[in-house]
């Protein structure tokens, strides 16, 4: 497949997707009378936009740093402040919206300006992550911009410049961490170091930014994260409009009846996670060789392993399908590769699990559908491999 072809593909894919979303959920609310969470495949219309409301409130309870972010993502966050709250969200929205508009008008470009329009127009306003983020304001929508922020500058040799950007990016949310490993595959092992070095060094500035002694607010930091782990990750507040591996998993332990204490399963997904994140690594650091599916197993991986992984960290998926987009050498599995980039930027929210509808067949579909797309990635680099041996 062409660029042409590939864009069209997921085009045709996306305006079918979104148009039955659209359709399926006003028929629920607007003929049968539901009500959330049956009329829309956003989250709570009560909670809107709250993600960046809530960041904004100080982390400071009875005079004690209580904070669930990571100190970077915490103060770019408050910067905002210094605005009233309504101009303060327009500006953030100014900044993502544009931004994520103009690498859209980059990477999709034709000879064609009226389907270059078209292409921007879909791909943007009507792809799931995307309207999630808009719906949340949700800070991660500045880890985007660090991490295509970082790719455009690898991939232009300017390697220093680029890793500045993805230790903001890990310095935010921590997971990002997993693209050290792109570092790995082509042997930057300084640059790795300098990445990492320069991730300490933003953190404990954070730190040291807030009242009382680092080691005090660290610990304060643990304790939060504790309780928020105890609600999301155990509890079932992660759940919902989730892309973690952990859903499907903890659906399947819930539906099975088996008798499991939280502590055993949670060590269990976390040791089974890890090494399937070292063979993943191992992968790419030995074997595999293009660009963009390097990237793609590493967004995966992002998403699929951590306990929570809300819906707005599906707008990483663009970060992989613009390379794969604009890569040139093609492919027998292209064709694959651009269903399974269209179906992972719809809504699909269609079944609700009866004792709690928020809980959709959405927290299934989507990290299954990353699974397999890594899983056929990595088979075909592996059969490759085999075939050019057996050859040899």
């Amino acid at each position: 497949m062409n660029k042409v072809q590939k864009i069209d593909t997921i085009c045709l894919i996306i305006i079918t997707g979104f148009s039955f979303a659209v359709f399926y959920h006003y028929i629920l609310g607007t003929y049968l009378g539901l009500t959330y969470p049956y009329d829309t495949f956003l989250f709570r219309p009560n909670d809107k936009f709250m993600d960046f409301f809530n960041m904004l409130v100080s982390p400071y309870r009875d005079g004690k740093f209580h904070n669930v972010q990571f100190p970077f993502g915490q103060r770019l966050a408050q910067s905002f402040t210094i605005f009233p709250p309504n101009i303060g969200l327009a500006i953030f929205f100014t900044i993502f919206i544009g931004f994520f508009l103009y690498v859209n008008c980059s990477n999709l470009k034709t000879s064609i300006k009226e389907q270059t329009i078209k292409n921007v127009f879909v791909f943007s306003l009507m792809t799931y992550p995307f309207l999630m983020v808009v719906d949340r304001a949700n800070i991660e929508a500045f880890v985007f911009i660090f991490l295509y922020l970082f790719i455009h500058f690898y991939r232009k040799q300017q390697t220093l410049i680029s890793i500045v950007f993805l230790s903001c990016a890990i310095s935010m949310k921590l997971f990002p961490g997993v693209f050290v490993i792109l570092l790995l595959s082509d042997r930057k092992y300084k640059e790795a170091v300098y990445a990492c070095f320069l991730v300490l060094l933003i953190s404990v500035i954070g730190y040291f930014s807030y009242d009382g002694n680092m080691v005090e607010n660290i610990r304060a930091h643990m304790i939060t994260l504790n309780f928020y782990s105890m609600a999301y990750s155990i509890g079932n507040e992660g759940l919902y409009f989730g892309n973690s591996l952990w859903g499907p998993v903890k659906l399947m332990i819930i539906g099975s009846g088996i008798k499991c204490s939280p502590a055993l399963a949670t060590k269990v997904y976390s040791i089974s996670v890890m090494i399937l994140f070292a063979f993943i690594s191992v992968y790419i650091i030995f074997k595999e060789k293009i660009f963009w599916k390097k990237i793609a197993l590493l967004v995966f991986s992002m998403n699929l392993f951590p306990f929570v992984s809300g819906d707005y960290k599906l707008i990483h998926i663009f970060l992989p399908l613009f390379l794969f987009i604009n890569n040139e050498n093609k492919d027998r599995f292209d064709w694959l590769y651009a269903v399974l980039f269209g179906l992972l930027l719809i809504p699909k929210a269609y079944v609700h699990y009866r004792l709690n509808p928020e809980i959709t067949s959405s927290i299934i579909i989507s990290p299954l559908l990353m699974a397999f797309f890594a899983i056929v990635i990595m088979s075909q680099g592996l059969f490759a491999g085999i075939r050019k041996n057996k050859a040899g």
